[in-house]
């Protein structure tokens, strides 16, 4: 129990720390996307005082072209906003499992593997475990639909690529975004689950050794 004991207060320390690296990225992250939100207006004013209505990057075998005009401030601060939404969820997990998996930590120590508690928790591990295969996938594709849809990528970037012999094809950039459920997350969560029915078990023989005593 000693030994134990002593390896669960390490691997909290280890939790608190990643939970500070977590916080202090997460919060650079949400300052740049905070001054990227109350600099929207200087940024889109920006694209469209360029001397040319259109960026064209170019090489042997595809050109684009880019739209300036087509971009507002209205779209920077959809973006900006999105993407401290999402920041917020991410943290919201990461923080909620942290705590919970501190909280198990802190039963251990105290000798407490089958309190009420310590089951109470680790159900609650599964239920995270759920959200997370649900919301995480959705991270990533937001930011991304706002950056195709809200400025309006189909329409404002165009292509030319040769395809051999002289023959050129033209067309405009679209995207499909797929959302894929991860199951790893689902199984896992399933198999907490029915560990805390376990630990449930150990909690009720625990109570039923203490009123015999």
């Amino acid at each position: 129990m000693t030994n134990l004991v002593k390896y669960t207060k390490i691997i909290d320390k280890v939790l608190l720390v990643l939970w500070i690296i977590f916080l202090v990225a997460a919060g650079l992250a949400a300052i740049s996307l905070v001054v990227g939100l109350f600099s929207a207006q200087p940024l889109a004013d920006a694209i469209h005082k360029l001397t040319v209505d259109q960026i064209v990057v170019s090489n042997r075998m595809t050109t684009i072209t880019f739209e300036t005009s087509a971009v507002t401030a209205s779209d920077f601060r959809n973006f900006f906003v999105t993407g401290l939404i999402m920041i917020t969820i991410a943290v919201s997990l990461l923080s909620w499992g942290l705590w919970l998996l501190r909280a198990i930590l802190a039963e251990t120590q105290q000798g407490r593997p089958f309190s009420p508690a310590m089951t109470v928790n680790v159900r609650r591990v599964a239920y995270l475990l759920f959200t997370y295969a649900v919301v995480v996938p959705l991270i990533p594709m937001v930011p991304v639909w706002i950056l195709l849809h809200q400025f309006s990528f189909p329409t404002i970037v165009s292509g030319q690529q040769m395809i051999g012999n002289g023959i050129q094809i033209a067309y405009q950039y679209g995207a499909q975004l797929f959302y894929n459920l991860n199951l790893a997350p689902v199984f896992a969560g399933l198999i907490v689950l029915l560990l805390s029915l376990v630990f449930a078990h150990g909690a009720e023989l625990q109570r039923q050794s203490d009123e015999t005593l």
